[in-house]
C-alpha cells in the first residue's frame, strides 16, 4: 500500500472524458518525454482517473504542477492515498475554480 501511495496520482479532468490511451498520449505530449513509465490507468468515475507509476518522482513532479490545460482539458493532480473518495474530491474540486483575466493591449504574461 506504501508504495502504491508513493507512485500513484489521481487526476480530475473537466472539459473531457479521455479514456486511457488518450489520456497516456496527452500526458506525454505535454511532458515530451519527461514522463515516468506509467504502469497502469483506472478510470475511477466523475472524471477522475487514478494513475501509477514507475516512478515517485513523476508524482512529485506533477503535484508541484498543480494543474495544466491539454488541447482543451483542464488537468488537476491531486495525491492519491488509500481511501480515497470522489464524492470528498468532488465538494472539495467545486469549492475551487480557475480562470482566465485578459486585458485589452497588455501580453498574455
Amino acid at each position: 500500500m506504501d508504495r502504491l501511495q508513493q507512485h500513484s496520482i489521481v487526476i480530475y479532468a473537466v472539459g473531457g472524458r479521455p479514456n486511457r490511451v488518450e489520456l497516456r498520449h496527452l500526458l506525454q505530449a505535454r511532458l515530451q518525454g519527461e514522463l515516468a513509465p506509467i504502469i497502469d490507468i483506472q478510470f475511477l468515475g466523475k472524471g477522475c482517473y487514478h494513475i501509477e507509476f514507475n516512478s515517485g518522482n513523476m508524482v512529485d513532479k506533477l503535484l508541484l504542477m498543480g494543474s495544466v490545460k491539454i488541447k482543451g482539458i483542464w488537468m488537476q493532480f491531486l495525491k492519491w492515498y488509500a481511501g480515497f473518495d470522489l464524492d470528498d474530491l468532488r465538494d472539495t474540486i467545486s469549492r475551487r475554480f480557475v480562470f482566465s483575466v485578459m486585458f485589452p493591449a497588455l501580453p498574455k504574461e
